[in-house]
């Protein structure tokens, strides 16, 4: 069974609550808002889009000179499927877009997960 986004949400505030559904679903709390806040972060980085859309479909040149997604998750055409999860995460994707956070969860560009290993100082949250 396939569930339809909640209506009413803006574009903005959609590839967020994506974001943080595909990428981190399965993770705790503090973990998902970690992955919008590293989303927010990039849009306050010069090396990225100024608009979370724009970060979320980002493509970067990777070392095989091939265009790479940034978010796996935009490649494959994923669709939400569970929405109890993905309420969560629009929740989520709410409160730091209203600033609900006294201060950042993180201050990193990136974040890995499972065998993926984080490159550059600082800048990257590994997860588990």
């Amino acid at each position: 069974m396939v569930v339809e986004a909640k209506g009413g949400e803006s574009q903005e505030l959609k590839c967020l609550a994506d974001t943080i559904y595909h990428e981190g679903r399965s993770l705790s709390e503090i973990e998902q808002k970690m992955i919008g806040q590293v989303v927010l972060n990039r849009m306050a980085s010069k090396k990225f889009p100024k608009t979370i859309c724009g970060v979320v479909y980002h493509k970067a040149q990777g070392k095989n000179k091939r265009f790479i997604r940034q978010f796996s998750w935009t490649s494959n055409n994923n669709i939400v499927r569970e929405r109890a999860p993905y309420n969560k995460a629009l929740s989520y994707a709410e409160e730091l877009l209203q600033g609900n956070n006294n201060k950042p969860v993180t201050n990193a560009l990136f974040f890995s997960k499972g065998k993926y290993k984080c490159s550059g100082k600082g800048l990257c949250h590994r997860f588990r």
